[in-house]
């Protein structure tokens, strides 16, 4: 069985992130989405909007890849300097993208506790 996360799962986490960053600042997150699917861009953005940030443009291509090669470098390196990060994970699955950026994220975030880190999740539970 393949079980991938789920675009309501990531709403999920980035809504409990939200309400925390809400009561202890008042402000609003901001949301950095790292992806090469156009439609979880678009869906991300119609539900979060301005506060939705991601790096370079996809391109209309009849190729796999809709982002370029530079896009998912910067899109690691900006995803790894964000204070709590969430990537895609799946029993058969799991996204390489998302364990590199982990890679990168516990090289930054030296001594912060990850507590859940077979799921590529930052925040403690």
């Amino acid at each position: 069985m393949n079980v991938v996360t789920t675009s309501q799962e990531f709403f999920d986490w980035v809504e409990q992130r939200a309400g925390e960053a809400r009561a202890l600042t008042g402000g609003e997150l901001r949301i950095f989405l790292a992806t090469d699917n156009p439609s979880t861009r678009l869906e991300f953005e119609a539900r979060y909007g301005p506060r939705v940030v991601t790096y370079g443009e996809m391109r209309a291509s009849d190729n796999v890849r809709l982002t370029t090669i530079e896009q998912a470098v910067c899109d690691a390196f900006i995803a790894s300097r964000a204070l709590e990060f969430k990537g895609t994970f799946g029993t058969l699955r799991s996204s390489s993208f998302s364990a590199m950026i982990l890679q990168f994220w516990r090289g930054r975030h030296v001594g912060r506790k990850i507590c859940t880190p077979s799921s590529l999740d930052t925040a403690c539970k």
